[in-house]
């Protein structure tokens, strides 16, 4: 942790945060899995994997090698069995899937990610419930970029969604709402803010 401890906006209280926090990453493919290992590298102490039953034991061992700070737990009963409020929701599964919203996950900041046509796209949701954030999410139309760079756009994805857990780890008040798009095919980055609904669950949580 030295490097990140020497930058301003990390520091020895930043990654002290860092390893006090909690981490749901919903999705078993490769942005879900490529956001898990980064985090797991930079100190992140609980990554809970809850569509990741199925490989526990494999999993959990290379992220324990990646970092043994970083606890890292498989599926979705262990990951919501007697557990605090996550810190973030990072939901990475693909579009079709039917994504869990556990109760107490319900206000908790959520990110999500898609790579699609050879494009990477990341969209902080801020606050709002899974049911309100699946219909917010749709990902932009784009040109279809050749089937070889799907998979470079999903570590793309998986990258970036980590990198912006981190920040948002790191600087909580940050106002959400934003879409990052990276097309991988012309190697360009844009952002664009998103108007974001009136979550009922998030105003009873409030209240």
């Amino acid at each position: 942790y030295s490097r990140q401890i020497l930058l301003a906006s990390v520091g020895g209280r930043g990654q002290e945060a860092l390893l006090a926090a909690r981490i749901v990453i919903i999705g078993d493919g490769t942005v879900a899995r490529t956001a898990a290992l980064y985090l797991a590298a930079a100190g992140v102490g609980c990554l809970d994997l809850v569509s990741l039953a199925s490989s526990r034991e494999s999993a959990a061992t290379t992220w324990a090698a990646v970092n043994p700070d970083s606890v890292v737990v498989c599926g979705r009963a262990q990951a919501t069995a007697a557990q605090r409020r996550p810190d973030l929701v990072l939901d990475a599964a693909s579009a079709e899937a039917a994504v869990p919203d556990e109760p107490d996950w319900r206000g908790t900041r959520r990110l999500a990610a898609r790579a699609e046509n050879g494009c990477a796209f990341v969209v902080d949701l801020d606050g709002i419930c899974g049911h309100c954030a699946r219909a917010v999410w749709a990902t932009p139309a784009v040109v279809a970029q050749p089937k070889a760079l799907d998979g470079v756009a999903a570590a793309a994805a998986g990258s970036l969604l980590a990198q912006e857990a981190l920040v948002t780890l790191l600087q909580p008040g940050r106002p959400g709402g934003r879409c990052i798009r990276i097309d991988v095919g012309d190697a360009t980055v844009s952002t664009e803010s998103l108007a974001l609904p009136a979550c009922p669950h998030r105003a009873t949580d409030a209240a």
